[in-house]
């Protein structure tokens, strides 16, 4: 019990305790309002047909974190174990997935059977140091158990948000009208030349698809550099599973507020990337347009981007070549968010900001002074563009020329916060 309190400060145990409770709620909820349905019943489909949640949430963290620490050694039968039935329910899960068309998108989900082993392992081991009363050890498993789960648990909570909510209209016109002020059409150019190289464009795929796990991959470079250097203690602002919470939680409410499906799904493959695009005016302007309710509506802002832009503020200050390597991958889900036709450049454009908000909620050392005015930008210049763009498109059309400048200024600001936030000098 003394371990447990001492271990209260613990942001990774805390974690877990967050993860517990949200499963908690998931279970509770159901009883309450009919619209959600319990978290046990989403976890098998899941776990077989959802490469982001099976492959990248589930289990990449349990397994890369379990088996690179001394405290976790696997035996020889433990080792067959994780080969034999993590091979068998691989082998289980791709039989049910012989209904998707095309081998390439039935292998990209193979993982979640290892890595469902590998977390049962994870629960044994944990038992073992509960009964045998070894509390620091304890207290470990717990922190993989919930960076293994946290993601899964908020993903499937966000879904649950924005299904309550749904608005039947989208308002993908407002931001084409938006993205056609720069004279042009960005996600169709970037879009029609990346698709004109197969190999690069299945690769934009995979990195499009497998975000959650360069998510998790830079939550393991932390967890690894503060156990490494626990004596140093050394300056990490940020926690990239923390934000990813804030990032999923707070953009649900932004699907919900501006439903929008993107490119591809908004100007048909008939239209998109080649065109001729809609054009609006002001004597033409956009209106909100019904959508099949299976369409996702969640392109604005582009929380891709922000998780990508979270996961490069955790790792930049642990090395330099991380550093890059974490610039190299925004830019990279910049690109396949357009190649894959679900963004458009104003989603982009709004995921500054966005990411400014949440970044300021999750830094771990911003005094308060600091924290709230970076809030306050971060949200309220996120709220105005979505606000003007969904009920006042007219003055953004007839103000086109201050909208750009607006969005300049916003931009160059945004980053501007986001690199001081990751270098600081007196404010934290």
């Amino acid at each position: 019990m003394n371990c447990f309190r001492r271990n209260l400060s613990n942001k990774y145990f805390i974690l877990f305790l967050f993860t517990c409770l949200i499963f908690l709620a998931f279970e509770v909820l159901p009883f309450f309002v009919p619209n959600i349905a319990f978290l046990h019943s989403h976890l098998p489909d899941l776990m077989r047909y959802d490469v982001n949640f099976g492959v990248a949430c589930f289990g990449s963290s349990v397994l890369l974190m379990a088996l690179t620490h001394n405290f976790f050694t696997l035996k020889r039968k433990e080792l067959w174990v994780f080969i034999l039935v993590g091979t068998l329910l691989e082998i289980v899960f791709y039989m049910q997935r012989l209904n998707i068309n095309g081998l390439w998108l039935r292998l990209s989900h193979i993982g979640p059977g290892y890595l469902m082993v590998a977390f049962l392992l994870v629960l044994r081991k944990t038992y073992n140091c509960y009964r045998d009363n070894e509390g620091e050890h304890l207290i470990k498993y717990l922190e993989i158990i919930g960076l293994g789960l946290c993601m899964p648990c908020v993903y499937t909570l966000s879904g649950g948000l924005i299904g309550l909510r749904g608005e039947r209209y989208v308002y993908d016109g407002m931001l084409l009208t938006a993205d056609s002020l720069t004279g042009t059409q960005p996600a169709f150019i970037i879009t029609e030349f990346l698709r004109t190289f197969p190999v690069i464009n299945l690769f934009m795929t995979i990195v499009y698809d497998y975000l959650g796990m360069w998510m998790l991959l830079s939550q393991v470079l932390v967890y690894l550099y503060e156990r490494n250097n626990a004596d140093s203690k050394p300056y990490l602002a940020f926690f990239p599973v923390l934000t990813y919470a804030a990032v999923v939680l707070l953009g649900m409410h932004c699907y919900v507020y501006f439903p929008a499906v993107g490119t591809e799904y908004f100007c048909g493959t008939a239209v998109f990337p080649h065109g001729p695009y809609p054009k609006y005016s002001l004597d033409c302007l956009p209106k909100p347009v019904a959508a099949p309710p299976f369409l996702a509506r969640n392109a604005m802002p582009s929380l891709h981007l922000s998780w990508i832009i979270c996961a490069y503020l955790g790792i930049c200050r642990i090395k330099k070549s991380y550093a890059y390597v974490g610039l190299f991958f925004v830019v990279l889900t910049l690109l396949s968010a357009f190649s894959i036709g679900c963004h458009w450049l104003t989603d982009f454009i709004v995921a500054l900001p966005f990411t400014v908000l949440c970044a300021s909620l999750t830094h771990l050392r911003l005094k308060f002074p600091y924290r709230l005015g970076m809030m306050l930008w971060g949200g309220g210049v996120s709220f105005i563009f979505m606000y003007f763009l969904k009920h006042h498109i007219d003055l953004v059309i007839l103000y086109s020329h201050y909208y750009l400048i607006g969005v300049c200024i916003s931009s160059f600001v945004s980053v501007l916060l986001l690199y001081a936030m990751v270098y600081p000098r007196k404010y934290s």
